[in-house]
């Protein structure tokens, strides 16, 4: 694996830049935010939507550097006024950055409030006052009802820049009170090249192993998130392809934070589903060929599919989603529907500052996918079985 030159975290921004820029993905909706600004129109409050890792948070802080500078050049911050200078030392007086603190995962009540009583005050630079605060479902409750005030009764010159990886988990009330930016998970076509020039060949595979996020994709490449996301997918694969028992999967993942477990199941099953909506043809029904009454649908997927679409990418990752591929096209995508539902609604807990027995959890999420395979191989095997009995 290549060396990553640049500093990187495993969250929404791992490069940290001494002056924000957008990304090269994000010059459409960077456009429309400066022709607000040239225009006067910018909002009191924008809500920048998205999943993890496309740059939300560097759209954000890019936007306050240009809100805060006193000579923007070409839709830029300049980056010689004293302004872009406090904000390149990270110490602009008008610039509150509202976040989890290190090693926690919410943003308490107390965070908020500082922010209530900055927003209260005189600019120090006589200019704007920003503040940039996320991802916004990471509030406690308190803090939440404490931040509708400021959006309901805007002072003048203040701006306040939100980011949220789950929208969902957005309070109605915050969300109706912002201006929200939906962003989508960038085109390859954009991102590729962009993490090329830092991870070469490797960026296509990357970008497929963190669901096509760039910086997801370029925290892999730093090798702690890559390991961490490796060891998971090799306890899935004994889940999923050898029938390991769940208790003893959910002991052995013990060690990684529910909530990376939980994603992981999910970015595997939402590419399954994929691969057997577009990949039906050369990916399903290979599968189903190859299968007889006697061999099961693991070996089938090891050997017909996956000689035909390439190496195991990392963790063992395509071959487990070309057996739920092949699991949902031949049996239906019912079972692993309803599992994939109740992820999500698990995620959201987690998300919400929930507090589970973490080995009960895991045991019970890799039970039910135990059980939804089964159902689907038990349907396959009698769909393959029928085949046999009609030659």
């Amino acid at each position: 694996m290549p060396k990553v030159s640049e500093k990187a975290r495993v969250d929404d921004e791992p490069i940290e830049r001494h002056l924000a820029l957008p990304y090269p993905w994000q010059q459409s909706f960077w456009s429309r935010l400066v022709d607000q600004y040239h225009g006067g129109k910018t909002p009191h409050a924008l809500l920048l939507s998205g999943p993890v890792g496309i740059g939300k948070r560097q759209l954000a802080l890019s936007f306050s550097h240009l809100l805060l500078c006193a000579s923007p050049k070409d839709g830029q911050a300049c980056g010689e006024c004293k302004s872009c200078l406090l904000n390149q030392a990270h110490t602009h007086p008008d610039l509150n950055i509202a976040e989890p603190e290190p090693g926690a995962k919410t943003i308490k009540v107390d965070q908020v409030r500082a922010v209530i009583d900055f927003l209260g005050n005189t600019a120090q630079q006589g200019g704007r006052k920003v503040v940039l605060l996320g991802p916004v479902e990471a509030m406690q409750e308190g803090a939440s009802n404490a931040l509708l005030k400021s959006l309901e009764e805007p002072a003048g010159q203040t701006h306040l820049l939100l980011y949220t990886h789950q929208l969902s988990l957005v309070l109605p009330t915050i969300r109706s009170r912002c201006q929200r930016v939906d962003l989508p998970v960038p085109s390859t076509a954009l991102t590729q090249p962009w993490l090329e020039t830092m991870v070469g060949e490797e960026a296509a595979e990357l970008l497929e192993a963190a669901s096509f996020s760039p910086l997801e994709a370029l925290a892999l490449a730093t090798g702690e998130r890559q390991q961490e996301q490796q060891d998971v997918m090799q306890y899935l694969r004994t889940a999923v392809l050898e029938g390991a028992s769940s208790i003893m999967v959910a002991e052995k993942l013990m060690k990684f934070e529910p909530l990376l477990v939980i994603e992981e199941v999910i970015r595997v099953l939402q590419l399954a589903i994929k691969d057997a909506v577009l990949s039906e043809s050369s990916v399903v029904e290979s599968s189903v060929v190859e299968s007889s009454v006697v061999e099961s649908s693991v070996v089938a997927s090891e050997r017909g599919t996956l000689a035909q679409r390439g190496t195991i990418a990392q963790g063992n990752t395509l071959n487990i989603r070309y057996l739920i591929a092949s699991s949902i096209q031949s049996a239906g995508s019912q079972p692993l529907y309803r599992f994939l539902d109740k992820l999500v609604v698990n995620k959201r807990a987690l998300l919400s500052g929930a507090n589970p027995n973490k080995q009960l959890l895991i045991e019970e999420l890799f039970m039910d996918l135990s059980a939804a395979q089964r159902l689907a191989l038990k349907k396959q095997t009698q769909i393959a079985s029928i085949a046999g009995n009609l030659e």
